[in-house]
């Protein structure tokens, strides 16, 4: 059953939190960001310590909280037991990598991003999400089962249809899509892509 125990926070000096030496997580690589993102939007969520003030949960915001010097820090000391404070360390790192992107979600409030005052450098690891090819819980390839293969040498196009897009975000989504690229040149694409072939009369272009 769980508890409805009140949560409880105080400042502690960095000094008196200890890493947990067995820490199976390794978030080297996500330092940097979360020193950013403390140093932009301040402590928004405690360090969860045992009561002998090592780090159940928070190592990540514990290493930036050391980077960025500062001195105290938001502290949740729980009333676990030793057995149970590994356990929950446990579920709390597999927790993030059990989630996945809604990517259309996600890539709308990212560029709404782009209309206030936001440093959109702190953001490389959506980036790298909204920049992939496929995203593993998206079967790409399965959107266009049943398009129409160029086999014929002048290839002259089975259907050719004019798209209209919203906005940006739409045309960078179908880029993605299709895995071609698309500037603000392009007129005229194929599906699958095509290489560019040059004949006396018409010249054929998978992108400008």
């Amino acid at each position: 059953m769980a508890s409805t125990a009140q949560l409880t926070v105080e400042y502690k000096k960095i000094s008196e939190i200890k890493p947990y030496d067995d820490n199976p997580r390794r978030n080297d690589g996500a330092v940097k960001a979360v020193a950013k993102s403390i140093k932009r939007f301040g402590f928004r969520q405690p360090i969860i310590v045992d009561k002998d003030g090592v780090i159940i949960a928070g190592h990540t915001r514990y290493k930036a909280a050391r980077k960025l010097g500062i001195t105290e820090i938001p502290v949740h000391v729980a009333d676990l037991d030793e057995a149970a404070a590994r356990a929950y360390r446990l579920v709390d790192n597999q927790t993030a990598g059990l989630a996945e992107w809604d990517l259309g979600k996600l890539e709308a409030e990212f560029n709404s991003l782009k209309d206030i005052d936001c440093d959109l450098s702190e953001f490389e690891g959506i980036f790298k999400i909204l920049n992939s090819s496929q995203s593993p819980a998206e079967d790409i390839d399965s959107h266009w089962e049943g398009m129409p293969d160029f086999s014929h040498e002048e290839q002259n196009a089975y259907k050719t249809i004019k798209m209209y897009f919203l906005d940006q975000a739409s045309v960078d989504a179908f880029s993605r899509l299709i895995k071609q690229s698309i500037s603000e040149k392009t007129k005229y694409l194929y599906f699958p892509k095509q290489v560019k072939k040059q004949t006396e009369q018409k010249r054929y272009k998978c992108e400008s």
